[in-house]
């Protein structure tokens, strides 16, 4: 477990230990959401067109897949 302090500016260091594990590069881009009490970080992806291919491989059919992602945004809409 790594601890690290918010600055009077609000701003906080990421262990290098998870920028490494991560890949997380000088300015990227972060999603802030919060679960049950907890602030989760999530690393937008550099290039997302290169990340989406493939995910149409999955089980299911496109209606499927879209209705799934809709349902996790109007989750995270909702917090």
């Amino acid at each position: 477990m790594y601890t690290t302090r918010i600055s009077s500016r609000g701003q906080i260091v990421i262990p290098k230990y998870y920028r490494d594990k991560l890949k997380i590069a000088p300015n990227a881009k972060i999603i802030f959401s919060e679960k049950e009490g907890q602030l989760l970080l999530s690393v937008l992806p550099e290039d997302p067109v290169a990340e989406a291919r493939g995910m149409l491989k999955k089980n299911g059919s496109l209606a499927d897949i879209v209705r799934e992602n809709r349902m996790e945004e109007l989750s995270r809409e909702k917090k």
